[in-house]
């Protein structure tokens, strides 16, 4: 039987250095970063998933190191909105953890989490945080397909991002496959080397490390500009280069994260996501062109000089969004405590736009696909209060501490909230060792 759980923070960070694959530095030239800080942090990350040690310290430690290797890959505002979305989706699950519980094993855990929770937050801070820092400025171009960082249900099966973008940049290129990456016939070394690495790649065989990826596509870039340059063929731009290099970022990530999905909850699990996620994001669309209409009417109402309008989409947007969730709190509050009904915080919500009213119009579609077993709710309500008994002397923390332990093991039994006995203990230790 598995055990009801979540997964640790060390395990969760784990997944987004695996997911972000760059680690595997091998053919990196970044001296400050050798094999034995990579075996360093390596370590820090199986700590972690042992929850074992500072776990906030450490938790911290591995979001600057991660932001770090991030940020040498791709320009600025990119890495900004990446880090951000990304902080966004670990505070969902913080919270997640801290207030709401749950009595599926680890496994249908991440499922309910990834269905609940990231299907609707994901295509918000994406949006968000692209107009927060301006990213349209950097002129960046992306594949035609809407949707071309998610994957997609072909006749012969997944077709992935990494593909999709892949693809994509041949025909930027105006080039093949081969003509991409072995421009130079007689060239039997890297050359020919990039050239079937990329066709295993478009193959799905694997996925591979970020910065093998990035180096292949560097080196082919240089490579066929050589050979243009000798045919007076127009090569890639900077900007292009770029785009291809971001795009190439985010659809190595996704479909890591994809192929994971498929593997651990199966194909109808993945269908469900990315057709949720389709239909979340277009209704977030109505908010970004909102937010951008309001800006541009700025800009030109002020007579805002270019230099400033950086500042504009970062207050801009930011507010929207504070002003959104103020919102929709306040409609829920209005839901929990019978204020309201389903109807009327629907009919409220409308005004908001079609994201905010799509949860209480779309109830059956988003409803929670498992009932909340017996005892469940009177043990979580016991177990985190729980939480506070390490405050007072140090004596009557051990009582408390005991009788704490004592009532998880007992609800733990039932197989309801094992998962909080970790963090009990956590906490019950920072608190002791900080009294000493």
């Amino acid at each position: 039987m598995n055990s009801v759980n979540f997964p640790t923070q060390g395990e969760v960070i784990q997944f987004v250095f695996d997911v972000f694959g760059v680690l595997p530095r091998k053919n990196d030239d970044d001296a400050s970063f050798d094999e034995t800080r990579k075996k360093s942090i390596q370590k820090s990350l199986q700590r972690l998933a042992a929850e074992d040690g500072s776990l906030s310290q450490r938790f911290g430690e591995m979001l600057q190191t991660l932001s770090y290797l991030i940020a040498g890959s791709i320009p600025p505002r990119e890495c900004f909105v990446i880090g951000d979305t990304l902080c966004d989706l670990l505070d969902v699950y913080q919270d997640t953890l801290r207030d709401e519980g749950t009595f599926l094993s680890k496994s249908e855990t991440v499922k309910w989490f990834l269905l609940d929770r990231v299907v609707f937050r994901l295509p918000m801070s994406i949006t968000k945080h692209l107009q927060r820092y301006n990213v349209a400025a950097n002129g960046l171009v992306t594949p035609t397909d809407t949707f071309w960082y998610l994957p997609s249900k072909g006749t012969n099966g997944w077709i992935w991002p990494l593909e999709k973008v892949m693809r994509w940049a041949y025909k930027l290129a105006g080039t093949s496959i081969q003509r991409f990456h072995w421009p130079d016939a007689d060239d039997l070394t890297d050359q020919e080397k990039n050239f079937q690495s990329a066709k295993n790649w478009l193959a799905g065989r694997h996925v591979p490390s970020w910065p093998t990826l990035l180096k292949n596509f560097n080196q082919s870039f240089d490579a066929l500009e050589n050979e243009q340059s000798k045919r007076d063929c127009h090569p890639l731009s900077d900007t292009q280069k770029n785009s291809i290099r971001v795009a190439l970022f985010m659809a190595r990530a996704s479909t890591y994260i994809s192929q994971a999905v498929l593997s651990h909850h199966g194909d109808a699990v993945l269908q469900e996501f990315c057709t949720h996620y389709q239909k979340v994001a277009d209704c977030v669309s109505d908010d970004m062109q909102r937010i951008r209409d309001h800006v541009q009417q700025l800009i030109a109402r002020h007579n805002i000089p270019a230099n400033k309008w950086d500042q504009v989409w970062l207050d801009a947007s930011t507010d929207y969004w504070k002003q959104f969730a103020d919102r929709i709190l306040e409609i829920a509050h209005g839901l929990q405590n019978q204020q309201i009904t389903i109807a009327e915080a629907a009919q409220i919500s409308r005004r908001f736009g079609r994201f905010a009213a799509l949860r209480f119009e779309n109830l059956e579609q988003f409803a929670p696909k498992h009932s909340v077993p017996k005892g469940f709710e009177d043990a979580l309500f016991e177990g985190l209060n729980l939480n506070g008994t390490y405050l007072g002397p140090l004596a009557l923390r051990w009582q408390a501490y005991f009788s704490g332990f004592e009532a998880i093991r007992r609800w733990r039994a039932k197989a309801l909230i094992g998962w909080l006995l970790p963090s009990f203990q956590a906490i019950f230790a920072k608190a002791s060792h900080h009294e000493s």
